[in-house]
C-alpha cells in the first residue's frame, strides 16, 4: 500500500515568524483606521492581539503545536473579525455620508491592505506552511 504524503498528525513543526509579523502589522494596520471605523477604541484589536501572541509564544517555545496552532486560528479569528466589521463601518460611512472622501480613502486602502495580510495568515494556518516544507 502506497504511504500517503498528507498526514493526519496534528504536531507538525511550523515555522511562526512570518505568521506573527504578518498580524502584528493587520493590527497595526487596524489601529490607524479612525475611531468611527472600529469596534470600541481603535487600538482595541491590536492589543487583543498583543495579548493573545503572549500565550502562543510561549506555546512555540515549549513545543505545544495543538495549543499554538489554536491560538493561531484564534488569533486569525479575531483580525477577520476585527476587518469585517471596519469594512461594514466603512460602507456604512460611504452611503451615509459621515466622513469625508479623503479619509474613506485612506480607510479603505489601510482595509485592503489588511485585506491581503488576512488572506495571507488564513492560508498560511490553513495550509500549515506547506510554502516552507517544499
Amino acid at each position: 500500500m502506497k504511504k500517503s504524503n498528507i498526514s493526519d498528525d496534528h504536531h507538525i513543526h511550523v515555522p511562526r515568524g512570518a505568521y506573527l509579523f504578518t498580524v502584528l502589522i493587520i493590527g497595526i494596520l487596524l489601529s490607524i483606521l479612525s475611531e468611527n471605523l472600529t469596534i470600541g477604541p481603535s487600538w482595541t484589536i491590536l492589543s487583543i492581539i498583543i495579548i493573545l501572541l503572549i500565550p502562543m509564544v510561549i506555546s512555540i517555545v515549549r513545543g505545544h503545536h495543538g495549543w499554538t496552532r489554536t491560538l493561531a486560528f484564534s488569533i486569525t479569528g479575531v483580525v477577520t473579525l476585527g476587518l469585517v466589521s471596519s469594512v461594514a463601518f466603512l460602507i456604512y460611512a460611504l452611503f451615509h455620508h459621515t466622513a469625508s472622501a479623503a479619509s474613506l480613502f485612506r480607510s479603505a486602502a489601510l482595509l485592503w491592505f489588511a485585506n491581503i495580510g488576512v488572506f495571507a495568515v488564513w492560508y498560511w494556518e490553513l495550509d500549515r506552511g506547506a510554502f516552507e516544507k517544499a
